[in-house]
């Protein structure tokens, strides 16, 4: 009998997966199609050999009117036969799809797993099980070959994940149409499924008939490719889980790289690094990455969400702020000034000079007041900054540059300014003017009481 053959098919996977465990209560993941209904009942034959206590699932996505509503009376009179009970959910996929800005697929697929977690949870399932099958993985690994995903989603879809379990993944669908057919089980069919312009149903209905031309055995072929891809993919997640802790450094809100560990890495393990700090990122921009570390000091490449520099010892990565910080903190004269939003407290006096008995320059500037149009105020670096240098001025950008400070830091220093221009970049460099000589009367003193300099942190 076909059935015994597949029940033992079936087993044989639950074990070698180790899929479930004695007592375990499963959550069973129910559209009422073909592999629906085929691991749905095949738990139901396999409930006094494990003790399993089951439990259905059905999301109606509102999508086809009557088929749907077709669908969900299907599934809560299958599950009345088999004394089985039923959660059943109703969302409007097409609506979730809009506001999430996502395709109608991807919807579905979101709100079928927050719901089988959700579910999960509440019922204490210890198991939600799906019915993905050897011919599913096919058109997974086509799908992911054709737009260049990595090797983890090459290899195929996962027997086991977590709570996920996947009992029909060694099953073709001419088996599972055997099963069924044998049991006298019926199922519904979605419509959907022979739109040939949805990417899994033109590989479903004309590439992989073409293909088994060639390979008769394709989807036993392919499930062997997943075999090895899928231990091939766990080892190299492991070495990357060894050396990341080496290579990244954290420094406030920023990411670092370290330069001379990464260039030693072989090619794959940089990629690998790359692609977990920077899941999104496509191949094209992983490459522009890599090739960032042998460019000049300064260049930087933007991502959608993050910029990465090119520092002396670091790939600095940053999250982009889209808004320039435009805060302006007035300064008042001979008081405590406590500016908590960016840690910077100072004092600012006017005092004669002849008071002055030694100049302090341990976190503290002085100016001649009478070359300083008050009043005083700290702001951050902007577009066309410029500073007095000795010999005339100098672009801040340049100047930055030349003191080797990283883009991502010249954004975090703040700059003394009175109503000409920049006095004090704090803690890089003081203009050229104001200074105190011998027809200096009186002398404008700026003490840092607190501040942490971006530069020497951690």
């Amino acid at each position: 009998m076909q059935t015994n053959k597949i029940l033992k098919k079936i087993e044989k996977t639950i074990e070698k997966y180790q899929l479930l465990e004695k007592n375990d209560k499963v959550l069973v993941a129910f559209s009422g199609g073909k592999d629906s209904v085929c691991l749905l009942y095949i738990l139901y034959l396999l409930r006094e050999k494990f003790n399993l206590n089951l439990i259905a699932f059905h999301l109606n996505h509102l999508l086809r009117g009557k088929e749907a509503e077709r669908d969900e009376k299907f599934c809560k009179e299958f599950c009345k036969k088999l004394n089985i009970p039923i959660v059943i959910k109703r969302r409007n996929v097409k609506k979730y799809s809009k506001k999430n800005n996502l395709s109608i697929e991807e919807a579905g697929h979101k709100l079928r797993y927050y719901y089988y977690e959700k579910i999960a949870q509440k019922e204490k399932c210890q198991k939600i099980a799906l019915a993905h099958t050897a011919s599913d993985n096919i058109e997974t690994i086509l799908l992911s070959l054709i737009y260049g995903q990595s090797l983890g989603r090459i290899a195929g879809i996962l027997p086991k994940r977590e709570k996920i379990i996947r009992p029909l993944i060694d099953l073709t669908t001419t088996e599972i149409l055997e099963f069924l057919k044998e049991n006298n089980l019926s199922y519904v069919e979605d419509s959907t499924n022979k739109d040939l312009k949805i990417p899994r149903n033109y590989l479903r209905h004309i590439v992989i008939p073409n293909l088994k031309k060639l390979n008769s055995n394709l989807e036993k072929t392919l499930r062997q490719v997943s075999e090895i891809l899928i231990s091939e993919n766990e080892y190299l997640e492991k070495e990357i889980d060894k050396i990341f802790n080496s290579l990244i450094k954290k420094e406030d809100n920023d990411i670092l790289i370290s330069k001379k560990n990464f260039i030693n890495l072989p090619l794959a393990l940089k990629r690998r690094i790359l692609k977990k700090l920077f899941p999104n990122a496509n191949f094209p921009q992983i490459e522009e990455i890599i090739s960032l570390t042998k460019k000049q000091i300064g260049k930087k490449i933007n991502l959608e969400k993050e910029i990465i520099y090119n520092e002396y010892e670091y790939l600095r990565i940053s999250k982009k702020n889209e808004k320039k910080d435009k805060r302006v903190f007035k300064i008042k004269l001979n008081k405590i000034n406590n500016f908590p939003e960016i840690n910077l407290r100072l004092t600012c006096e006017i005092i004669n000079i002849e008071k002055i008995k030694e100049f302090d320059y341990n976190n503290c500037e002085y100016f001649d007041n009478d070359d300083i149009c008050l009043p005083l105020f700290i702001r951050f670096k902007k577009e066309g900054d410029v500073i007095q240098i000795k010999n005339g001025k100098k672009k801040v950008k340049k100047l930055f540059s030349d003191m080797k400070i990283s883009q991502a830091l010249r954004e975090k220093i703040p700059i003394l300014c009175d109503q000409k221009g920049i006095l004090w970049i704090l803690g890089v460099y003081r203009a050229y003017r104001g200074f105190i000589n011998e027809k200096t009367k009186k002398v404008i003193k700026i003490k840092i009481l607190r501040w942490q300099n971006p530069i020497y942190q951690n």
